[in-house]
């Protein structure tokens, strides 16, 4: 493996400055409350809603077992992990972009170790700092232990190891005892080490407030990623605030979450957000 495939921070991860990562929610997965299709199917449905992502523009992939609801809080069961590192092995196989994992709700040490085996580049860790109140009730943060798990995995993966996104403030969630979004922001990055935060509205497809992005653009802390409510209409205004976005609402048929990738949707998104950046280096 040659030194252009070993990236190390956020930024050698990415060919483009800013990237758009588009969300591959799976259909439930075996063993889920909502379970229906065959294992084989699932990975075919995924590798379509994978070249619609791909050849509409995106930079990168995050699949997600978004259909497994209600989520286990912190740890997801064995077959959970055995399919997800199957999955995920094909699309990395099947894509030319980098691609991450996210397993709901906070199974994180598990997702690391399903990216490290299956050749995904990063993960999505929703609670790594702090305590949270959530539909899953209380959880906790789990950065001294996935930091270990990353530092571990180095000593016989080496150097090509996952990087860890965190969610600070995650939707569908509110924090105990919050200090205040900067200082999350801050400890994140300066306590847990994560190599990007996620800055999300309060539930799925919903966008943060401006001024929240506002004030963390003030103190420069580290890459801050949009991860939710990014759309065509508001990209102009929001795209100019954060180091990337994550997109999953938008990008589906009619702008409705439970319905397939729409490639044309996916073309629009990245056509408003790659002219506009051109237009400011030019």
């Amino acid at each position: 493996m040659t030194s252009k495939n070993q990236p190390r921070t956020f930024h050698e991860l990415f060919s483009e400055k800013k990237p758009i990562i588009g969300m591959l929610h799976l259909p439930a997965l075996p063993g889920s409350p909502k379970h229906q299709l065959a294992l084989e199917v699932i990975i075919e449905q995924a590798k379509a809603e994978l070249d619609a992502l791909i050849k509409g523009g995106v930079d990168a992939i995050l699949v997600e077992n978004y259909h497994d609801a209600p989520f286990l809080p912190n740890a997801v069961e064995e077959w959970t992990v055995v399919t997800m590192t199957i999955i995920v092995h094909e699309i990395v196989k099947s894509s030319s972009k980098p691609v991450g994992v996210n397993l709901l709700r906070n199974a994180c040490m598990q997702s690391l170790l399903i990216a490290a085996f299956s050749g995904a580049k990063f993960i999505r860790c929703n609670f790594y700092t702090g305590v949270y109140v959530s539909d899953q009730g209380l959880i906790q943060g789990c950065a001294p232990e996935l930091k270990r798990l990353q530092a571990r995995l180095k000593s016989f993966l080496p150097p090509a190891i996952p990087l860890i996104f965190a969610d600070v403030h995650c939707k569908h969630a509110k924090p105990l005892g919050s200090r205040g979004i900067v200082e999350e922001v801050r400890d994140a990055f300066d306590r847990g080490l994560a190599d990007a935060v996620i800055i999300s509205g309060t539930r799925t497809g919903v966008a943060p407030t401006m001024a929240v992005l506002e004030e963390l653009k003030k103190h420069s802390l580290g890459p801050i990623l949009l991860g939710s409510g990014l759309t065509a209409q508001n990209a102009e205004d929001y795209f100019t605030r954060v180091d990337g976005a994550i997109v999953g609402t938008f990008f589906k048929k009619d702008g409705k979450i439970a319905n397939p990738i729409d490639r044309q949707r996916v073309e629009e998104l990245v056509r408003k957000i790659k002219g506009k950046e051109k237009q400011s280096i030019s």
